[in-house]
């Protein structure tokens, strides 16, 4: 049986449409409009059952009861939905935590703030002792080199006089002067914070040395003093004349190595040396260049040709920039091909004056931050020494701290042109 008919009803017996008396069409009342819903959001419902009323937005969340369920003893009261769960259309709710969960989680958050706390704690102290470590090892490596103390020859002892005729009265005790102490040995000692050491720049060929300077640095008074050996200078050490040896400084590398010409340097000037640095020609040329060259006032004119060494040098005095290249010809320089020779004290001057030039630049603070690993390369590739890379990092530091116009140069005083068994030689001005 239909509640209210339509036009799909049941027909008359005539196939007339039944008409719809008052009481049926006032029964018809239309539906109020919805907002579609998706049919995935429809809740299920019973046939039958009316919709649940929808929560209003602002009333507060209660718990929503399940159908009863009907046993034999009645209806049973409706069981709540968990809490974490939600209705059809409503917001989610906050689980409700018992006492004991609370203490739980708690508990959980201290012992992972103890945890982060000891972490922290740990790397507090790892950090402390990398610091502790780290200056350590900076006292113990990065130090100066061993102050070499001159050697003390003994001297002999004097003769005594002869004695003179025997008097005839023997002094008393009282008279007889005490015996006299031995005369010591004359003792020089270096004075601290004063380094030697020696700078050499090897030949292009030969193995003969083209650049000899011992230097002095004062790290105290912050200056550094280095003398320029001519290398026809007279030294004393062994020749084979029959070999047609000589004995010019510049020699001696090429036969006794580094540590024979030390000793030779050693000897020469009077004090000891206590560490050198020998470079060969490349290291210079990449020197120059990493820096970018130099702007160098050349102070003569330069026209020298020697095709046995491939050396061409043509420069116009005056100032102009120098490449690497370009250095080792200037520093290399004293005479042109018309016969004009300025010899190796002009040389020396210019040698002194472009070493100035070059360092002035590769100390400054940008070159030095820019070229670093550039110069580390060029020392291990180029550079032979006895300085540890402590000694090293000292000097470098020491180094930073020092006023180029406390950066002093000075030639060997020395006869230049003096003669010597038919060979030129520089013969040492002791006195100066």
């Amino acid at each position: 049986m239909k509640l209210f008919g339509g036009f799909h009803g049941n027909r008359s017996s005539d196939g007339q449409q039944p008409q719809q008396t008052e009481e049926a069409a006032a029964a018809i009342v239309p539906e109020p409009e919805r907002d579609p819903v998706p049919p995935a959001a429809e809740p299920d419902r019973v046939p039958g059952e009316n919709p649940a009323p929808a929560a209003d937005a602002g009333q507060e969340d209660v718990t929503e009861e399940m159908p009863a369920e009907k046993t034999e003893e009645g209806e049973k009261a409706p069981a709540p939905l968990p809490a974490e769960e939600k209705g059809p259309g409503e917001a989610p709710r906050k689980p409700i935590k018992s006492s004991a969960e609370e203490a739980e989680i708690e508990e959980i958050i201290a012992a992972y703030q103890k945890k982060k706390k000891r972490r922290r704690l740990i790397a507090l102290i790892v950090v402390i002792l990398l610091a502790v470590g780290g200056v350590v090892l900076w006292r113990t490596t990065v130090k100066p080199p061993e102050i070499v103390q001159p050697t003390v020859k003994p001297t002999a002892a004097p003769t005594p006089a002869a004695p003179t005729a025997t008097p005839d009265v023997t002094p008393s005790a009282e008279e007889t002067p005490p015996p006299a102490e031995p005369t010591p040995a004359a003792e020089r000692q270096r004075r601290e914070n004063v380094y030697t050491f020696l700078l050499v720049g090897r030949d292009q060929i030969g193995g003969n040395t083209d650049t000899l300077m011992v230097g002095v640095f004062d790290a105290a008074a912050g200056t550094v003093d280095v003398v320029s050996i001519p290398r026809d200078t007279c030294a004393n050490v062994e020749s084979d004349e029959a070999k047609n040896e000589t004995k010019k400084i510049s020699a001696v590398y090429a036969r006794a190595d580094i540590e024979g010409l030390t000793a030779a340097v050693a000897d020469m000037v009077g004090f000891p040396i206590d560490c050198y640095v020998s470079v060969g020609v490349g290291g210079f040329v990449s020197l120059v260049d990493t820096i970018g060259g130099v702007n160098f006032n050349i102070p003569h004119y330069m026209n020298y040709d020697d095709p046995t060494q491939d050396l061409h040098i043509h420069f116009s005095a005056g100032e102009q920039y120098i490449s690497g290249s370009d250095a080792i010809k200037v520093v290399r320089w004293r005479q042109n091909n018309d016969g004009t020779n300025y010899g190796d004290i002009d040389r020396i001057q210019t040698q002194q004056n472009f070493l100035k030039t070059v360092l002035k630049k590769c100390l400054s603070l940008n070159n030095l931050v820019t070229n670093l690993d550039d110069y580390i390369k060029i020392f291990q590739d180029n550079v032979k020494t006895d300085l540890s890379t402590g000694n090293m990092t000292w000097f470098a530091k020491e180094f930073l701290k020092l006023d180029m116009d406390n950066v002093r140069f000075h030639t060997m005083p020395s006869k230049y042109n003096d003669m010597i068994r038919g060979f030129a030689y520089g013969t040492i001005y002791v006195d100066e």
